[in-house]
């Protein structure tokens, strides 16, 4: 047996096994390039929810962050000669955790960096790119930001403000209902005065 022998007759078991594929499952090619296209549609729909739900995120965030800052310029603006130490101390502490809070540059420069640190890596972008990530394959930022950790900070300083202010139920949720009730109460009146209550 010849050298071109032995290729003829492993072309031949070639064309052997697929013509074997083809008859035992002729679908199977579809059905793998149905499979990887869902998975590509999957992963780009999943990379567009949680685009949304960020934003989501990020809007509750600032909300809180705000209504905090709001709630110490209160505690400034009054006379807080009745307060104790702690207070004062807790009050300025919650002060600087919130001005250490990464606003949207430093987020911003956290993801360019983190963008060149992938491609450096060689990895390719899009989908490529989000299936490195979710083996596991993509570089992580040397210093990423830890929105939650941050914030979870912020909330138990908060609520020992509170707390030492003598309101340690006082929270967004028990404002934004308060406004809510104080603004459903202005419209009955309003109504009362132009004559729809009936």
């Amino acid at each position: 047996m010849t050298l071109s022998d032995t290729n003829g007759s492993s072309h031949i078991e070639n064309e052997q096994n697929a013509w074997d594929a083809i008859c035992v499952n002729p679908h199977e090619q579809f059905v793998m390039q149905g499979r990887q296209e869902g998975r590509d549609a999957g992963l780009l729909a999943g990379y567009t929810d949680g685009r949304q739900m960020g934003r989501v995120t990020a809007m509750d965030y600032g909300m809180e962050l705000g209504f905090f800052r709001g709630v110490i310029r209160a505690m400034q603006q009054q006379n807080g000669s009745d307060r104790h130490e702690r207070a004062w101390k807790t009050q300025n502490e919650l002060t600087e955790l919130l001005d250490r809070f990464p606003g949207p540059t430093d987020m911003f420069q956290s993801k360019i960096q983190s963008a060149r640190i992938t491609q450096s890596k060689g990895h390719a972008s899009g989908i490529d790119h989000i299936e490195a990530l979710d083996e596991g394959s993509g570089e992580q930022n040397e210093n990423p930001i830890d929105v939650f950790s941050a914030i979870q900070r912020i909330r138990a300083r908060f609520k020992l403000f509170t707390t030492q202010l003598g309101m340690p139920n006082f929270s967004l949720r028990q404002a934004m209902d308060a406004m809510e009730k104080r603004g459903d109460s202005s419209k009955v009146e309003k109504e009362k005065e132009i004559g729809l209550d009936w």
